[in-house]
């Protein structure tokens, strides 16, 4: 049995990163468009990726207390 239980957010600071190209791609009007922007997107997917999951490793560590574990629900709404 657990004492007390917290629930505390973890927000991306480079979500608006992510999105930003996500929307380029979603919004382009051409093919080209297209293209270009889903390959700027996968240029660097992966370093904003690894940004956003050093992110939630720093609130975590910094928000458990010695001893105690955490749990972390990833999703969309």
């Amino acid at each position: 049995m657990y004492e007390s239980n917290m629930l505390h957010s973890v927000e991306c600071l480079n979500l608006a990163d992510i999105l930003d190209r996500i929307v380029a791609i979603v919004q382009a009007k051409s093919n080209n468009q297209k293209l270009a922007a889903a390959l700027k997107y996968k240029l660097v997917k992966n370093k904003l990726l690894h940004e956003r999951d050093a992110f939630i490793v720093k609130r975590i560590e910094e928000t458990l207390k010695d001893g105690e574990r955490g749990i972390i629900f990833i999703g969309n709404l």
